[in-house]
């Protein structure tokens, strides 16, 4: 036993097949409770499963991500009964028909752990656990690497989501770009956008997905001339790795970091456990700029020289830089999104994030100082940036290369 007392629904009362956790009181079955014999609950023998399939899906390490209760987000703690201090749980289901399930703490530290027998095929599934033994039906679906558990009984109906934890290698295209946040809810309940960043000052996020598989937060707050939320919180937080694979996208090591996500109507939309085991949703919507992107313009660029009416002007003048500033560079991404850092010597003290298109041979951006135009031409890897503001006319050459 795991336990210094009998409990009725021991930490986890268990993951049904793919992580089909189910409450104590309500295991009337597939068939209910007013239909006995009909549901296939039969208790066996301690340590002895029904003859059945063990669906090879099933076979492997999964993990719960996002439950619900009566179709209400409740916090995983909630269905799974976690061990004090649990913020993530592992159930392992072998193909000889066994399970084991550990719950995990900060810093990978085990919490407890729980194991039976399991069997699974054509939607339905049993399991054994041994610190209640009992053996318990439900019924579940797997796509790709995502599974989804629908349970009913004694009024109540949970449904629990969960990703398999195996080793992802592709890029999804559609998450290559930049996505502000539009939404975040905490177990179901709505959150500022702040709550991601943890600062009132920089209360936007955006997150970029590289075709490099690294990926990028930014904490964002709003400019002081232009009203744009462009200026980006330093430091940044440091460069994830990203990979996805059968609905699930994982950030850096560690199993916690794997995550389902959806894209649908332009929409991203992420379900994952936050640190402290609490279900995090967070939708987006892409931050660049819509219309054309002239390839010739897609990497780094940097101001080399800049006129003011014919004559030659510091390039900080005409861009009127944060005081302090040394150099600069623009990067330019081809979903519409562009970051420009300024620097001090070699001290990254100053950065944004903004947009731009191109139509013709007219750039456009939204910078902190508001939207901006300028025509422009690109020859061998120098891009001449022309404008008018007033009566006075500027023109900024740029070079190609990191």
């Amino acid at each position: 036993m795991l336990h210094a007392k009998p409990r009725v629904s021991p930490r986890v009362f268990l993951l049904l097949c793919v992580g089909l956790a189910v409450v104590a009181g309500v295991l009337a079955g597939c068939g209910g409770a007013g239909n006995p014999g009909g549901n296939n609950l039969a208790v066996t023998a301690a340590g002895v499963a029904p003859a059945a399939a063990h669906d090879p899906a099933v076979v492997g390490t999964w993990m719960v991500v996002w439950d619900t209760r009566n179709g209400v987000t409740v916090a995983p703690t909630v269905l799974e009964h976690w061990w004090p201090g649990t913020t993530y749980g592992l159930i392992v289901y072998k193909g000889t028909g066994t399970w084991i399930y550990t719950g995990y703490k900060a810093g990978g530290v085990v919490t407890g752990t729980n194991d039976g027998t399991w069997t699974a095929g054509g939607g339905q599934c049993t399991l054994w656990e041994r610190d209640t033994n009992k053996t318990n039906s439900g019924t579940y679906t797997i796509s790709g690497n995502v599974s989804t558990q629908s349970f009913t009984g004694g009024g109540v109906t949970q449904v629990r989501h969960s990703v398999k934890i195996v080793t992802l290698t592709a890029h999804d295209p559609a998450l290559v770009k930049t996505w502000k946040a539009t939404g975040v809810w905490v177990n179901g309940v709505s959150k500022p956008l702040s709550y991601l960043s943890g600062s009132a000052t920089y209360s936007h996020f955006a997150r970029s997905f590289l075709a490099n598989g690294t990926s990028q937060f930014y904490s964002l707050g709003w400019s002081s001339d232009g009203g744009v939320y462009d200026v980006i919180k330093l430091p940044k937080l440091g460069l994830q790795n990203w990979a996805t694979g059968g609905g699930v996208v994982k950030y850096l090591a560690g199993n916690y970091q794997s995550a389902i996500y959806t894209v649908v109507s332009g929409t991203l939309t992420i379900w994952q456990l936050d640190a402290k085991g609490n279900t995090l949703k967070i939708t987006f919507t892409p931050f660049g700029a819509t219309g054309a992107h002239d390839a010739d313009f897609i990497g780094i660029w940097h101001p080399v020289s800049g006129t003011i009416n014919g004559k030659s002007a510091p390039v900080n003048t005409i861009f009127n830089s944060k005081a302090g500033t040394t150099s600069t560079s623009t990067t330019y991404w081809p979903d519409g999104t562009i970051e420009t850092p300024n620097y001090n010597g070699t001290t990254l003290f100053y950065d944004e994030l903004n947009t731009w298109y191109t139509s013709g041979s007219t750039i456009h951006l939204q910078t902190g100082g508001g939207p901006f135009s300028a025509t422009y031409a690109l020859v061998n890897g120098s891009a001449k940036l022309s404008w008018t503001e007033g009566v006075n006319k500027y023109s900024v050459t740029f070079k190609s290369g990191a």
